[in-house]
């Protein structure tokens, strides 16, 4: 559920939060880099901004179909309201001091590209291998593992109630059910390492 104009914002940049998060992250240093260059004082103010007219209109509903092409617009609207606001005029490239700019370091970069590939790969593994447990499995496996706390308990009695076995056997079975989805997962993993 999102509860926030924020929540809309990260999930148009990937439904999983931590990935969203990194993506916000890129796109920020992007939009500091674009305002520095530009010569404002108050880059990560006016980023800021960018953000939020951003989330507000995807928490109003409206579709953005390029979210990239739509903050870099919104940007420019931003930038010349600062400057009618300020009075100010853009400094020239050659006088922008190097240290103005946001500094990205490529092997940041490359080891968080990495990471993401990573866990884009095990993603795709482990729903080519969930999709390979029978359907029962899995409905066992999800009603197994959902909820928190004394509703979870409550629902592995009522689970083993159903299936007639008693909750020992139901633990024996749930853990021999993730033994082959971990083994699959590990040898989907192996194999994409490899290149196969």
């Amino acid at each position: 559920m999102l509860n926030s104009a924020f929540d809309h914002l990260l999930y148009a940049f990937n439904a999983d939060r931590a990935i969203a998060g990194r993506e916000f992250e890129k796109r920020r240093n992007k939009l500091l880099y674009f305002f520095a260059g530009r010569g404002c004082s108050c880059a990560e103010e006016l980023t800021d901004q960018v953000f939020d007219r951003a989330a507000e209109k995807l928490a109003a509903g409206v579709a953005i179909q390029n979210l990239d092409a739509y903050l870099f617009g919104v940007a420019d609207f931003v930038e010349l309201e600062h400057r009618k606001k300020a009075g100010s005029q853009p400094r020239p490239l050659d006088k922008v001091e190097l240290g103005d700019l946001p500094c990205e370091n490529p092997e940041q970069i490359a080891n968080e590209r990495a990471v993401l590939a990573r866990e884009r790969q095990r993603e795709r593994c482990m729903k080519r291998c969930w999709r390979r447990l029978p359907e029962g499995a899995r409905k066992k496996l999800v009603a197994y593992f959902s909820e928190e706390g004394r509703v979870r308990i409550e629902n592995r009695k009522r689970l083993a109630q159903e299936l007639e076995v008693s909750l020992d056997a139901l633990r024996v079975e749930i853990h021999r059910l993730r033994a082959v989805l971990e083994k699959c997962v590990r040898a989907c993993w192996a194999r994409r390492k490899i290149g196969l």
